[in-house]
Order: C-alpha cells, then sequence, then structure tokens
C-alpha cells in the first residue's frame, strides 16, 4: 500500500468516525433524506459519494447542500441585522 493509499484510507476512517459520532448524538428515529446529506456533508463526504451512498442522482445531493447553505446564509443575516 502507498502512503497516497493510505493518506486517503486515514481520511475514510475519519469521516465514518464522525459519522458514527453525529448519528449517536442525532438519534433521530428515521432521519430525512435531506438530514442525512447534511451530515454526510459536514462529515467531508463530497457530493458524488454522498449520492452513492444514499442512491440519488448528484444532482439531488448538490440541490440539497445548496438550498441548506443559502438557507444558513440568510439566517446568519438575519440574526446579524437583528
Amino acid at each position: 500500500m502507498t502512503s497516497h493509499e493510505v493518506h486517503e484510507l486515514a481520511e475514510r476512517l475519519d469521516v465514518i468516525a464522525n459519522l458514527l459520532t453525529t448519528l449517536a448524538v442525532a438519534q433521530e428515529e428515521r432521519p430525512s433524506i435531506a438530514s442525512r446529506i447534511v451530515v454526510l456533508h459536514h462529515a467531508g463526504l463530497r457530493p458524488v459519494e454522498i449520492a452513492r451512498i444514499i442512491r440519488k442522482s448528484t444532482e439531488h445531493v448538490t440541490g440539497v447542500i445548496s438550498r441548506t447553505k443559502k438557507a444558513a446564509k440568510k439566517k446568519k443575516r438575519r440574526i446579524a441585522s437583528a
């Protein structure tokens, strides 16, 4: 195994550990597709990887991530102006 492969494997293990921690804290009965996409995105997965995991199109995943970022930005602006 090359050092590059070891580095990639270590990154994936970090993502798995982060996901397990997040899921242990969340404890929702059945999280929505959108919330699963957001959790996976925050864990460091790319949209193409998320799409493969949740069996949705990359376009769907990218759209959810984009809408989530816009909503967070809007909320941040609203809080700043209050």
